[in-house]
């Protein structure tokens, strides 16, 4: 059996996650729609654990929903919101972020979102709406006091749906560690959280391949007990008169941002900061995207992580700490070590 038959394929937004191996037992599949996404995993082993998959996503979403964890939009200069815990710290994880990268990221990017709304538009927005969009946009109007949100301005609004979801992820993988699941791979719409083994083995994923389709991957990694996110702009978008807009939009320009990166690829522990770093350092570009990344390593706010960049010319970084993990496997690329 050649390698890419050998792959069992769970396809999601970012990566194809696949099993190289035939299993003593068989896995077990499961799905629920909870954070506004399908959210999947493949099981070994354990007891009951698709109620306590169901269960653990549906509670993490009610958490994150009851503490900030959706989109939210103020109604009145000054307004405030409780954050949960989670949230706060999220929130100031996304502020350092915001003034590492120039303000390119910036979480109270939600009425540029809400304006493009790639996924349903097949036109841009005018030059208008978006300057009118983009005067809502500034992270200095957020104030966070402890577990208080206030909103400089009406209008002004946050969106950390997508972290919750790799957030949902890895908490609903350690709940299904703890009812006795030996491994599995949970997936909440293309965020990924690996634990424990599968009959003994680490799981083998393969990483999505951004020039293919969903079922194509460039490379294969080797990894338990971490998250795995990816973020790129060859999957949501839309195209009028020629040209494609995508949906990681410059928070300065509130146009879709121009990079020399085609996939950032983050693996963490942590999984609603694979979910913020993966974005951040593909708006910010390969060169300096590589540079945040090493001081992101060192800094008390952020767990280590490793990452794999994918350049527009097919040259592939692959930081020190995956090389012995990572195997590059597709047509069109080329390895570059860290120097």
């Amino acid at each position: 059996m050649t390698l890419r038959r050998g792959l069992v394929l769970l396809l999601c937004a970012a990566l194809v996650v696949a099993s190289l191996c035939a299993c003593a037992s068989g896995p077990r599949q499961m799905q629920v729609w909870a954070y506004d996404t399908l959210c999947t995993a493949t099981v070994w082993g354990g007891g009951d654990v698709e109620s306590v998959f169901v269960a653990a996503a549906k509670e993490g979403e009610t958490l994150l929903n009851e503490t900030g964890g959706k989109s939210y939009t103020a109604s009145a200069d000054g307004e405030s919101i409780s954050v949960g815990d989670e949230m706060a710290r999220i929130l100031r994880m996304a502020e350092f972020l915001h003034l590492a990268t120039d303000g390119v990221f910036d979480l109270s990017v939600a009425p540029l979102s809400a304006l493009w709304d790639v996924g349903h538009a097949t036109t841009p927005p005018s030059e208008d709406a978006i300057r009118q969009a983009l005067s809502l946009v500034d992270a200095s109007g957020l104030s966070l006091k402890e577990n208080t949100l206030t909103f400089r301005s009406a209008g002004m609004g946050i969106d950390v749906g997508s972290v919750g979801k790799g957030y949902g992820a890895q908490l609903t993988a350690e709940a299904l560690a703890r009812a006795g699941a030996e491994g599995g791979v949970v997936s909440f719409g293309g965020n990924v959280a690996l634990f424990g083994t599968k009959n003994g083995e680490p799981f083998r994923i393969g990483i999505r391949d951004p020039k293919g389709t969903s079922a194509d991957y460039f490379g294969i990694l080797t990894a338990t007990d971490v998250s795995v996110v990816t973020s790129g702009a060859y999957e949501r978008y839309f195209e009028a008169d020629g040209v494609r807009y995508h949906h990681l939009l410059d928070a300065n320009t509130g146009y879709p941002r121009v990079s020399d990166l085609l996939s950032v690829t983050v693996v963490c522990a942590d999984g609603a900061q694979a979910d913020l770093t993966a974005t951040a350092l593909w708006l910010l570009g390969g060169e300096r995207g590589e540079a945040l990344f090493r001081t992101l390593s060192d800094h008390p706010l952020f767990e280590s992580f490793e990452v794999v960049f994918v350049y527009n010319d097919g040259t592939v970084f692959v930081s020190d700490g995956l090389l012995d993990r990572f195997q590059l496997t597709g047509e069109g690329y080329t390895l570059r070590e860290a120097p």
